[in-house]
């Protein structure tokens, strides 16, 4: 309040009117000119409101009546508050910017939420794909290995009825690709039930057609056929260098039939991740 101290304000010129001469009449008609409040009785001092600032025009002097400072003044605050402020307003300017600002926040984190789960799905689904394709090439390896055992299975028994001093040898060599086959066949039951629960679980990322029911049945019914036994009567090095080897291809290609049915699933799915 720099205005208070005694120096003159020079926001309004003093009237010369402003005197303790003055008649009350002209002392009214001074305020409603000038916008001021008349708060002195020995000295004629004046409060005006100017822009929302108090400017005293003339020195308060030790004569000055307090008591009809605080009624004026308070006369001054009526008409103010009647006349509104902008108080109210700057009040809900930063309540609202508050809340704008919340709302946005919460966007953006509902925006990066969906994003991240929109990335995570695919990634987990090409997950799924690429290991899918994995144990495609394993059971294909397994079938290979599948149908050389058990070619040799029916070989060393063939062998081991030949009779000779290697008899016992060719008999423990064919107890041997006995259970090489039944390993091989275990890992190719592992195998099918692995691509059938990722195939599964990617059916509950994504939906699939609903052919895939009947697609994954039908790898679970695959089994795997027997090989040609030899009879005792064929000779031994016919057996060897003109059936074995032949006899063995026959096989493997048996066995890769069953993996069409593998073949078809991991191409859908490709298709299927194609869009994503």
């Amino acid at each position: 309040m720099a205005q208070l101290f005694p120096e003159f304000s020079t926001r309004v010129n003093p009237s010369p009117l402003v005197e303790d001469q003055a008649t009350t009449a002209q002392r009214d008609r001074i305020c409603d000119m000038y916008g001021c409040v008349y708060v002195c009785r020995k000295k004629a001092t004046y409060i005006y409101f100017m822009s929302d600032t108090i400017y005293i025009n003339h020195v308060i002097g030790d004569t000055l009546s307090l008591d009809t400072l605080s009624q004026k003044l308070s006369i001054l605050q009526h008409s103010i508050e009647k006349t509104g402020s902008p108080t109210s307003i700057s009040i809900w300017v930063p309540f609202a910017a508050a809340v704008v600002g919340g709302v946005l926040v919460w966007i953006g984190q509902a925006i990066e939420r969906s994003t991240r789960k929109k990335t995570e799905r695919k990634n987990n689904l090409l997950e799924i794909y690429a290991y899918c394709r994995k144990l495609e090439a394993e059971m294909k390896n397994n079938y290979r290995e599948l149908a050389m055992a058990k070619v040799h299975v029916a070989y060393w028994w063939h062998a081991h009825q030949g009779g000779g001093s290697y008899m016992q040898r060719y008999y423990e060599e064919h107890l041997r690709s006995q259970a090489f086959a039944r390993e091989v066949e275990k890992n190719i039951g592992n195998t099918k039930a692995a691509f059938i629960g990722h195939v599964r679980k990617f059916q509950a990322l994504m939906p699939l057609h609903d052919s895939i029911d009947g697609q994954l049945e039908t790898i679970s019914e695959l089994t795997n056929q027997k090989a040609k036994d030899y009879d005792p009567s064929v000779p031994h090095d016919k057996v060897r260098y003109q059936l074995v080897e032949q006899d063995e291809k026959d096989l493997r290609e048996i066995y890769y039939e069953n993996l069409i049915t593998f073949k078809i699933i991991n191409d859908n799915l490709q298709k299927l991740l194609k869009p994503l």
